[in-house]
């Protein structure tokens, strides 16, 4: 079995790139199609919170997504996993399979903010 047989969690990919869409304004607006594929989503690590976090309720926590190698994604991207919102940090990092000499997966940082505010949107 291969990594990519157990990526099973559907994924939604919304791209946060501009791509020359206009909004009535005249503003370069991003990308509205998403694009759905599978994943396997994963908790790398909680963030320390500061003071006026704790107070609002407020966690930050970073997970490890991973996707198929076709998937179009890039930094600044919006994920949805589970109904859950994550945004990506950072490129992506094309995990390349020196047996297959093909790109195997892609592995991607995400992060989740969670707490009181998120409660009232």
């Amino acid at each position: 079995m291969s990594l990519v047989d157990l990526l099973v969690q559907p994924v939604l990919v919304i791209s946060q790139q501009l791509d020359g869409d206009l909004d009535e304004y005249g503003n370069d607006v991003p990308s509205d199609d998403p694009v759905s594929t599978v994943g396997f989503l994963s908790r790398a690590r909680r963030m320390g919170m500061t003071q006026a976090e704790r107070e609002g309720y407020v966690e930050e926590s970073a997970w490890l997504l991973v996707l198929l190698p076709d998937t179009p994604i890039q930094a600044e991207d919006l994920v949805i996993v589970d109904g859950i919102t994550y945004s990506v940090s950072g490129p992506p990092w094309h995990a390349f399979n020196p047996n297959q000499g093909v790109v195997d997966h892609i592995e991607v940082t995400v992060i989740r903010t969670a707490g009181a505010l998120e409660a009232g949107s």
